[in-house]
């Protein structure tokens, strides 16, 4: 089963049908918006958002982006795409944009790529971390030497809570966690130089380290590596303690197993040294789940099909949407005045009789009511919860 097929079956995800490879955000300055020639952008925005510029482009949006300087412009793929057409929509950019002064490399800006995960597998994305983990110093090194410690890209050498992070992941895929893309947030995780909270978002994990640049056949170059690196991460047998196995062996040959032809763009003077600085952080990787056997074997769950309701509130009614199609673990006793506070603090624990598990009706038998019985129940289970209190 791939990412996509395993949460999107009943495990509360909703990721969308998308199967092409990468999706791509190209962050860049200009030293005035005369920069731009006129009619450039469409002056009406885009999808209500009066931030974001349709262009006369066939890939390609702009979306003003304020945690840029200098007029900051971020243009962005419209929906991800497989390599080679990846390639055509860079040549598209380079053609819209020829007439443009960017300012190149600003120290603020950056490419990001993200890495769809969706329709691969579990071991794939484990893999590919692993050999990200493995080679990011010099991967780092050939975005650009100011990259080595960008705030807003940090490598695991420099900010090594990401490794455990990464470990987390492995560890809840191996036990199966139905909810192992949703522990990790933006604010854990978007800063580094592999950023895995989009998985949880998009199902993708967002590469953030290659340079502000607008040359477009550097940006072709770093997406034919990062494409060398997922290929060799989706091999038969090719395990993150295999990876560890073989760099170990024989760095080189690893290398250029992974990266083909392009592992020369890497082998900078240093890159053994590289490669070795961050030799415990893999094994880390590979310590934090005790076998790769049967990996994230994950068994098909149904999706349940639950009806909209509409809940009345007073003069207010709202549409009640399902959002989770399984049940939530239970959580502790709730004080209803840490959340509100003109509720006075209560400690609200249903006795057994009251509780969701010994409740009259089923999940059917709730899915199935009229909306006047739904309306009776919602005032039932609340009078239930206001008694308790």
């Amino acid at each position: 089963m791939n990412i996509r097929q395993i949460f999107n079956s009943g495990r509360g995800y909703t990721f969308k049908d998308y199967e092409g490879t990468f999706g791509i955000e190209v962050e860049t300055e200009t030293e005035s918006l005369g920069s731009y020639p006129s009619h450039f952008f469409h002056l009406a925005g885009i999808e209500k958002d009066l931030n974001k510029y349709d262009l006369d482009s066939v890939y390609w949006y702009a979306i003003e982006d304020h945690s840029l300087r200098n007029y900051g412009m971020e243009f962005v793929l419209k929906k991800p795409l497989v390599l080679v057409n990846a390639l055509d929509a860079l040549d598209e950019f380079h053609a819209i944009t020829k007439d443009v002064s960017f300012i190149e490399c600003p120290p603020g800006a950056s490419v990001h790529v993200h890495v769809n995960m969706l329709p691969e597998t579990c071991m794939t994305l484990v893999n590919f971390m692993t050999l990200w983990v493995m080679f990011e110093n010099p991967l780092v090194e050939f975005c650009g030497v100011p990259r080595r410690s960008n705030l807003f890209a940090l490598p695991v050498r420099v900010a090594e809570q990401g490794v455990s992070l990464y470990g987390q992941l492995f560890k809840y895929l191996y036990e199966k966690n139905d909810f192992a893309f949703g522990n990790f947030t933006e604010e854990q995780c978007k800063y580094a130089a592999l950023n895995i909270a989009t998985l949880s978002r998009l199902g993708t994990v967002e590469v953030r380290t290659m340079r502000g640049t607008t040359n477009v056949e550097l940006i072709k170059l770093w997406l034919m590596i990062l494409h060398k690196m997922l290929e060799y991460s989706r091999s038969m047998g090719v395990t993150p303690l295999t990876i560890l196995q073989e760099v170990r062996d024989d760095p080189t040959d690893l290398m250029k197993k992974v990266f083909g032809t392009y592992s020369v763009e890497l082998m900078n003077t240093h890159w053994k040294s590289q490669v070795e600085r961050n030799l415990h952080y893999v094994y880390n990787l590979v310590d934090s789940v005790p076998s790769f056997d049967n990996f994230a074997d994950y068994s098909p769950v149904e999706e349940k099909k639950i009806k909209s309701r509409k809940l009345n509130l007073g003069q207010n009614t709202i549409n009640v949407e399902p959002y989770f199609t399984q049940p939530i673990p239970s959580a502790p006793p709730v004080s209803l005045g840490s959340l509100n506070p003109y509720i006075p603090t209560a400690v609200v624990d249903l006795d057994e009789e009251d509780s969701p598990e010994n409740n009259e009706y089923t999940d059917d038998e709730i899915s199935n009511m009229s909306q006047e019985e739904f309306d009776e129940y919602i005032h039932n289970l609340t009078n239930q919860v206001g008694n308790a209190a």
